[in-house]
């Protein structure tokens, strides 16, 4: 006869005695309630380890803050190979609008399809010049129609989707950096005085 407990006796609880020492140390840290728990981060050091696991510092962050506001974009030169550069500027929202009434206007279904548009459509809204091709994109605050606009963004669109495919998913995937660089910066726990 085995010593351990079977179905419905007191100290089986679902699994051999074996493993249930196992068990409970995985609740208890589930629960918080193990021997070493993690120290929560406050806002700031997760704000800081944010901007480090990506590479930034804190004055480079407080430099993309100022230039953000006071100028209402950010601008940066990336290196896509073979001596090619772009210059991405952070979007406005406007932009986000423009993809999403075209997801809702074309009734995207497919994840894949909806992920294809606003990659496109974040990159072409981000493109400032290409190669030392300038698309003469307005700055925010610039006297410029709406139409002017669209025509401008049409023209970035186009230009993207006519580069060769593993051009235009590198130039995508440097828009998706540069995107995911701004949303660190601008974390909570970004810093009020810069």
């Amino acid at each position: 006869m085995s010593d351990m407990p079977m179905i419905g006796e007191e100290g089986f609880i679902g699994t051999t005695p074996k493993n249930a020492a196992k068990i409970e140390e995985t609740l208890s840290i589930i629960k918080g309630t193990d021997e070493n728990p993690e120290k929560e981060l406050s806002t700031e050091e997760a704000y800081a380890e944010g901007l480090e696991a990506l590479g930034i510092t804190l004055e480079q962050s407080r430099a993309i803050l100022e230039a953000t506001f006071v100028n209402e974009y950010y601008e940066e030169e990336v290196y896509l190979g073979a001596g090619i550069y772009a210059t991405l500027r952070s979007k406005q929202y406007l932009d986000t609008m423009r993809a999403n009434r075209t997801l809702e206007r074309d009734q995207v279904m497919l994840a894949s399809s909806v992920s294809d548009i606003l990659n496109r459509y974040s990159t072409a809204a981000a493109l400032v010049v290409y190669n030392k091709k300038d698309f003469n994109v307005p700055k925010p605050g610039d006297k410029v129609d709406s139409q002017t606009i669209e025509k401008i963004f049409n023209e970035r669109l186009d230009f993207l989707e006519r580069l060769p495919s593993p051009i235009c998913t590198k130039l995508m995937q440097k828009s998706f950096e540069f995107d995911k660089k701004l949303m660190a910066v601008f974390a909570e726990g970004a810093p009020a005085d810069f």
